[in-house]
């Protein structure tokens, strides 16, 4: 095989080790991004959404409890309004919960949504209603209506807020060690082809330098000195 050819094909395999290698750093960099902004983006977002809607809940029995406590009027109107805007909080973010969740969602992620909306009009409703009765009803009243009604929806509620943030939490994690696990395996498959090139590259140098050598018949400085030698008319070099 002629030198040329032999260098040819030794530098074309060390620049396709090269581009393969490019390329899966380049993959796994696009991979791991995209996971980073789903985890971002989609799991997280929902999660703190999820915890507004609690804390809107939450809000709006304290809200409740305080009219129930309180005697004056223009003291208790207050924390009406209060209750009227933690349910636009909670309705606003349950729908943003319900559009993100439309698409790239677990089977579990969607079964407890399901089990959210089915309960939470039904807590909200008996919340407003107990709001309702604070303001006109003696407090006697509205504190039996609290606890015998109004408490096991809003603790139904509640539970299913916990189970879906719970679904989220796990879910965003798993996304993350996914993450780290492609990292991983990522680089252990660069440090396996830059080895293999590696040894590539020293068969080809040594493959090159043989070649060169045999065309030679010895060292570049030994075939230098025979051929000044027989330049100046010495043939008798051997």
């Amino acid at each position: 095989m002629k030198i040329a050819t032999r260098l040819v094909a030794g530098y074309s395999l060390l620049i396709i080790l090269f581009l393969l290698c490019t390329g899966t750093a380049l993959h796994a960099l696009w991979q791991a991004r995209d996971d980073m902004e789903n985890a971002v983006n989609n799991k997280i977002f929902r999660y703190e959404l999820i915890q507004n809607m609690r804390n809107a809940a939450r809000d709006m029995a304290v809200a409740v409890r305080n009219i129930a406590l309180l005697n004056e009027q223009n003291d208790r109107q207050p924390e009406w309004d209060r209750m009227v805007a933690q349910k636009a909080i909670y309705i606003q973010n349950r729908d943003k919960l319900t559009a993100s969740m439309s698409q790239n969602v677990s089977a579990e992620g969607k079964s407890a949504l399901e089990n959210l909306t089915s309960t939470d009009e039904s807590a909200l409703s008996l919340l407003m209603t107990a709001g309702r009765k604070a303001m006109e009803a003696p407090q006697s009243e509205t504190v039996d209506y609290l606890l015998k009604t109004v408490r096991p929806g809003q603790r139904t509620m509640l539970n299913a807020l916990d189970r879906l943030s719970t679904i989220q939490m796990q879910v965003s994690r798993k996304t993350v060690l996914d993450a780290r696990a492609a990292a991983s395996q990522t680089a252990t498959l660069m440090s396996v082809m830059v080895l293999i090139s590696f040894l590539v590259a020293i068969a080809a140098c040594y493959s090159i330098i043989r070649t060169l050598m045999r065309q030679l018949g010895g060292e570049p400085a030994q075939a230098q000195a025979l051929a000044a030698a027989i330049a100046s008319g010495n043939l008798t070099s051997p």
